[in-house]
């Protein structure tokens, strides 16, 4: 009787192994027929030799190329390509304090944050780092910026800032649009290059000053447009051939060069090499709205008005005005509410200037203070 038993377990068991065995092979083959079949995840899929065409023939998930609406097709940018330079640095300029300018470059060496000093910035430029990395604070803003070699920031005439390393060495190119009579001894550091002619067709307005910058392997060439007012070329890195008309100049770094015209540049050299560009570009209208944003319509106004007005428009206004003293500019007052003639508006012993740059705190609450 146990052996009998024994026989009819085996029996069992055996039964309960082959038909799901049966099941799995005719599902398999089933599959051939068009019906899904589960695959064993050891086994490779295979890739077809050549991608399939995606089907464009009917579904919701097309998506037309043409139509530029929506958020959910995304469109490239809307840039002139003229070249290989990129604006890595830009600012409006107003170009009305001197008559003539030259193009300037004074080499610094930032010191370290606690030694360095606020300043400020006497013109109209750009900071390229060479080497280290330099913060910029500016202190009418408090906002900062940390530059790297290769990157720039640009500096506006009349604002306050400091420039410190952030470690170790620290080294960086102060490119300036000076007046023709500036005094090197007055430059924040070693001036190392000063264009030998007065920058041709000099504006008198206010113009979107940009420098540019581009790299040159070996064999590679680029254009440089004949601007309106001339630019500076400048090649930090590397060895440079620029032909402007039929003069050809060989620019090995550090070099500066004054464009009067348009110029073509190539990299024969053997070795990476960068340039850069320095412009003053297109003039930029004065703006006549509020601080909020709107737009200012006059109305009609009485004779004695318009004498006063006549009366204001020949008064000369400084727009760095700091009627007070506490180093936030009339200007900035009218923005953040406080009083132009008073340095603490809310009387809490913490100058207006304090509490907007240094703390953030609100200058018109007397409860509240750094």
């Amino acid at each position: 009787m146990t052996f009998l038993r024994r026989l009819a377990v085996f029996i069992v068991l055996f039964v309960f192994m082959i038909v799901p065995l049966r099941a799995s092979v005719h599902a398999q083959d089933e599959a051939d027929d068009g019906t899904a079949a589960i695959q064993t995840t050891h086994t490779a899929r295979q890739q077809d030799e050549e991608t399939p065409a995606a089907d464009t023939s009917s579904g919701d998930e097309n998506v037309d190329s043409s139509d530029s609406s929506g958020s959910g097709n995304p469109q490239p940018a809307d840039i002139e390509v003229d070249g290989v330079a990129q604006t890595i640095a830009q600012g409006l300029a107003a170009f009305d304090a001197f008559a003539e300018g030259n193009w300037r470059i004074t080499e610094l060496e930032p010191r370290v944050m606690d030694e360095a000093p606020v300043v400020a910035a006497d013109y109209f430029g750009f900071l390229y780092q060479m080497e280290g990395n330099t913060i910029v604070r500016n202190d009418i803003t408090g906002k900062r910026a940390r530059l790297e070699p290769g990157e720039a920031y640009f500096f506006s005439a009349g604002d306050k800032y400091v420039r410190y390393k952030d470690e170790g060495i620290s080294r960086a190119w102060l490119v300036e649009v000076v007046p023709t009579n500036a005094k090197e001894s007055d430059a924040p550091g070693d001036v190392i290059y000063t264009s030998q002619d007065p920058i041709g067709s000099f504006p008198d307005d206010t113009r979107d000053m940009e420098l540019m910058a581009a790299n040159l392997m070996t064999g590679d060439a680029a254009d440089i447009a004949n601007f309106e007012v001339d630019a500076l070329l400048l090649v930090p890195v590397g060895t440079l051939d620029v032909i402007t008309g039929d003069e050809t100049t060989t620019m090995k770094a550090p070099s500066a060069l004054l464009l009067t015209d348009e110029a073509q540049i190539s990299n024969t050299s053997g070795e990476p090499a960068v340039y850069l560009a320095a412009k003053i570009g297109n003039s930029v209208g004065d703006y006549n709205g509020a601080v909020d944003g709107t737009l200012s319509t006059p109305d009609a106004a009485s004779d004695d008005e318009e004498d006063a007005a006549g009366a204001d428009a020949e008064a000369t206004v400084d727009p760095m005005q700091d009627t007070d003293g506490d180093a936030l500019i009339d200007t900035d007052e009218a923005v953040y509410g406080t009083d132009p003639n008073n340095p603490d508006t809310d009387g809490d012993g913490y100058d207006d200037y304090t509490e907007v740059v240094d703390y953030g705190t609100n200058p018109l609450d007397p409860n509240e203070w750094p």
